[in-house]
């Protein structure tokens, strides 16, 4: 209340009691009494709105994508909370972590206008290691890596070449989609993948169909979605996850499907995407934490960035082709849980510069490598939601708990990059429904302003309710183990640090 409100302010003027509304009049009373002469007090300077803009972030991670890799230019899938922290290679920088920070790369250089030079770098990496036989990309053999065709990897691979070629168009990138497309479909004439990798690539595929009018990757597309609702393994006949289900790819596969019920119009998928759409954010919370362990009782404190990723990317397309409802979801998921998920103060990561680098591990500035990068494992009010430990490796990497797992690390900025390109940006909004969901496009333009640390004032997108308190910073205790997370091979985070980010709506 302003000091001219309060003068007008009396028992009449309310339904309330007198005591009732004399007790407001005193609650307010302390935010600005009049002085000696009843004056109103002074009042105070605002602060200047602070601009939330989706490339602010964006170009915070070029720091992560740049510098988190070795002298060859290979990105670390681990990093481990050890003394000192550590950067580790394992089997997914090779097709996943590699193909998922070349597609962050190109999309960070759309969003910003800056290129990085490792994009070419990782470009080299992915095509040459695609085999000219298969067209499948395959991991070589090494100390920490078994050589194999790993078909999330294909699926992810797929996806980055064609956002490269749709950058960029030139015959080596065609060359290489082609090919791969190939052999998946050779590959799925041999054996159908099972659980979630079995429709882990209907968006690659249908990125592929859409850009080259690949007929064959279509039909795999629609082969594949037949199966996974069919089967019943991934989705129940309520339209819920099986007991247990990885979300991340879930929504992958229900990222595909949504893209294939618009390309073959089959309204009766799409309805169930989006019944299933609905399910999973039935379990997010009303300010915009999404649980990744979805169906397991004690583990819904937990996601990955990866998952964010996958949600905001089946939003966005439900959102623009029927269901402009879903846009506030958008809005929330990405102010209090993305934004949030990007690493900034990693000083809890201690480093040790005069340990060289070997084959495997790096130990010089992790934190301020890492900085930039995305939360393997977030809670609503922890940065790090648990001690998680590998479940596969040799002993040169058990028992640590690792702070970051880098498939997270490509993945935030093309959350970021799916929610401005086809959430707000003109070229990106096909929905023939567009003028109903202008007003929201319009408060979540890279301009819309918000003050810091509260919610949107006096907009079509100020929905956002009380956030968490967030965690005091003036502790330096560490985190430790409690009761908060009880998966199998994990151990709760309670105790609040600066290693923690509690969601709230973001400061840039």
């Amino acid at each position: 209340m302003t000091w001219r409100t309060r003068q007008r302010f009396n028992s009449s003027s309310c339904p309330c009691s007198a005591t009732a509304a004399l007790a407001l009049l005193l609650a307010t009373w302390a935010a600005g009494a009049p002085d000696a002469h009843g004056s109103p007090p002074p009042e105070e300077a605002a602060e200047p709105p602070r601009t939330f803009a989706l490339e602010t972030y964006a170009r915070r991670s070029f720091n992560y994508l740049t510098r988190m890799v070795d002298a060859e230019g290979l990105p670390y899938f681990n990093v481990f909370w050890t003394e000192p922290a550590e950067a580790a290679h394992d089997w997914p920088d090779f097709g996943d972590v590699l193909s998922r920070q070349l597609q962050a790369a190109v999309m960070g250089r759309r969003m910003t206008g800056e290129a990085l030079p490792i994009e070419a770098v990782w470009r080299r990496k992915v095509i040459g290691l695609i085999e000219p036989a298969s067209g499948l990309l395959a991991r070589p053999p090494t100390s920490w890596c078994q050589a194999t065709a790993d078909p999330g990897n294909q699926a992810l691979t797929l996806y980055a070449l064609v956002t490269a070629y749709v950058d960029s168009p030139d015959e080596a990138l065609r060359s290489a989609i082609v090919k791969m497309a190939g052999g998946l479909v050779a590959r799925a004439e041999r054996q159908a993948d099972a659980g979630f990798l079995g429709g882990f690539g209907i968006k690659s595929l249908m990125a592929c169909a859409r850009t080259l009018r690949h007929e064959a990757a279509s039909k795999l597309a629609g082969a594949q979605v037949r199966r996974v609702f069919a089967e019943g393994g991934l989705f129940s006949p309520d339209n819920t996850f099986r007991h247990g289900g990885h979300v991340h790819g879930n929504l992958r596969t229900l990222v595909g499907a949504a893209d294939y019920a618009l390309y073959a119009g089959d309204p009766v998928l799409y309805s169930r995407v989006d019944a299933l759409y609905r399910y999973v954010r039935s379990e997010a919370t009303r300010f915009g934490f999404l649980p990744e362990v979805i169906g397991r009782k004690g583990d819904v404190v937990a996601t990955e960035t990866c998952a964010l990723m996958d949600y905001v990317g089946l939003a966005v397309t439900l959102a623009n082709h029927g269901h402009p409802e879903y846009w506030g979801d958008v809005e929330r998921v990405v102010r209090n849980h993305l934004v949030e998920s990007q690493a900034r103060d990693l000083s809890w990561l201690r480093s040790d510069p005069s340990r060289p680098d070997t084959g495997q591990f790096s130990w010089r500035e992790v934190a301020g490598r890492m900085a930039g990068g995305y939360a393997g494992w977030t809670s609503p009010n922890h940065f790090l939601a648990a001690r998680e430990t590998l479940h596969w490796g040799g002993p040169e990497l058990s028992g640590k708990t690792r702070a970051f797992q880098n498939c997270c690390g490509g993945s935030g900025t093309h959350a970021f990059y799916g929610t401005r390109w086809y959430g707000w940006s003109p070229s990106g909004t096909t929905s023939p429904r567009a003028g109903r969901t202008s007003r929201r496009r319009k408060c979540l333009s890279t301009t819309a302003r918000m003050a810091p640390d509260r919610s949107t004032s006096a907009s079509a997108c100020s929905r956002t309710p009380t956030l968490i308190p967030r965690p005091s910073t003036s502790t330096t205790e560490r985190p430790t183990s409690g009761t908060g997370w009880s998966g199998a091979r994990g151990r709760g985070l309670a105790a609040a640090d600066p290693a923690r980010s509690a969601l709230r709506v973001g400061r840039p």
